[in-house]
């Protein structure tokens, strides 16, 4: 079956990968659905297993992630689906609370971070000082040698 693009920005596939999310959280909303029980759920859908190959290394199993991703980007449905190692689901309230969490303090991080990298382009660069602080700003010092 080809995946028919529709004028949102998820395919047919990934239509049908949302409704199997839908349904497990509306049947259990703490069950996450992994990649390979995804697969087992919608196997006419993705290419067929490489009995030689791990599972990692199947297509199926790519297609899988790429379209979880896709789900997790696009606007269009309006629900959080999380992706962790236990697989994937819908988020309720609390989950959301942490994922806020999350975000102030990844910003935090993300603010020291620019913050420090900031220095590095001063390196060298002379600038105006009021007797408060070296006239040439030394991110980096010089080893000595000993």
């Amino acid at each position: 079956m080809e995946n028919i693009k529709t004028e949102n920005d998820l395919t047919t596939r990934q239509w049908k990968l949302y409704r199997l999310i839908k349904r497990v959280y509306k049947s259990n909303p703490n069950k996450n659905l992994t990649n390979r029980s995804i697969y087992n759920a919608m196997y006419e859908d993705y290419p067929p297993l490489n009995p030689k190959s791990t599972w990692n290394n199947q297509a199926a199993r790519r297609y899988i992630t790429d379209d979880l991703s896709a789900i997790r980007a696009s606007k269009i449905p309006q629900v959080i689906v999380l992706t962790t190692s236990r697989g994937s689901k819908i988020a309720r309230k609390n989950e959301v609370n942490q994922l806020e969490r999350e975000r102030i303090s990844l910003l935090k991080s993300l603010k020291t971070v620019n913050s420090q990298l900031g220095k590095v382009k001063m390196d060298g660069q002379k600038r105006l000082v009021l007797n408060q602080e070296k006239e040439y700003i030394e991110t980096f010092f010089k080893e000595t040698e000993a």
